[in-house]
């Protein structure tokens, strides 16, 4: 404790996620994301809590009783994942997050989940205590990255460019609407983001009968699955938008 700040919890609030931000970051391709842009998009998922009390504020009839399948899906992970997406967006519009790498762009989306992440696990230790920190590090916290990168997948796979060949009828009308394909991979995003963020949700409420951040023996499962299937679905999904990145590159180079 150093002038009334307990140095042993801050720490534990904000090493985490960067530790988190650091494996990410190592475990991508080489010289696709910059580190400050990284800490640019940790700082919007910060704001974008404040942005959620604002709008929650503005429309005070979009609050609901978390222990809700329905108030789930449609009201607490919307809204959640709007505000991720707005600072996101605020930081890089969807047309200039053409020029960076489609890895960088799944990377800085989960950023902003892991901003949003270090705020909500500040705001579960003030109401229910420090002994709720261990198990959100390593559950929420990694989950909200997870949406996070579900989310930047199709943010980024709307911003490649394919070639002539193989493509969709979708592919091809696409192809000549950039802006408009741009924004239904964004939309697409969100809506992926919200069902696993949905997903997880309800897997606690249903598990507890209330939403406080951590499970009882018969949600474990469940969480350590969706963190797992997510993590392994994430790094499938990054390659994904690498070899469609490097085969645009050689599409182009071959006109």
């Amino acid at each position: 404790m150093i002038l009334g700040i307990n140095i042993g919890l801050l720490l534990g609030l904000i090493l985490p996620p960067l530790l988190y931000a650091l494996i990410v970051y190592l475990t991508s391709p080489f010289g696709t994301i910059k580190i400050k842009r990284g800490l640019y998009h940790i700082m919007a998922g910060v704001n974008s809590v404040l942005l959620l009390s604002f709008i929650s504020i503005l429309l005070p009839n979009w609050n609901s009783n978390p222990v809700d399948f329905f108030n789930t899906f449609f009201f607490i992970a919307p809204k959640e994942e709007l505000v991720k997406l707005i600072m996101f967006i605020i930081l890089g519009t969807v047309a200039n997050r053409s020029k960076e790498h489609p890895v960088a762009t799944m990377f800085y989306m989960s950023m902003v989940g892991l901003g949003f992440a270090l705020i909500e696990n500040v705001q579960y230790v003030s109401i229910y205590g420090e002994q709720v920190l261990a198990i959100r590090l390593v559950t929420s916290t990694i989950a909200h990255m997870i949406f996070g990168m579900f989310m930047g997948y199709w943010i980024g796979k709307g911003n490649i460019q394919n070639g002539r060949g193989n493509r969709s009828v979708f592919g091809v009308l696409m192809g000549k609407n950039l802006a408009i394909k741009r924004w239904i991979h964004v939309f697409i995003g969100w809506f992926a983001a919200i069902g696993y963020h949905g997903l997880w949700n309800y897997n606690l409420m249903v598990a507890n009968n209330s939403y406080i951040g951590f499970s009882d023996v018969s949600s474990t499962p469940i969480m350590i699955m969706m963190i797992f299937f997510g993590l392994v679905g994430a790094k499938f999904a990054s390659k994904d938008l690498n070899d469609s990145y490097r085969r645009s590159l050689e599409n182009k180079s071959t006109k």
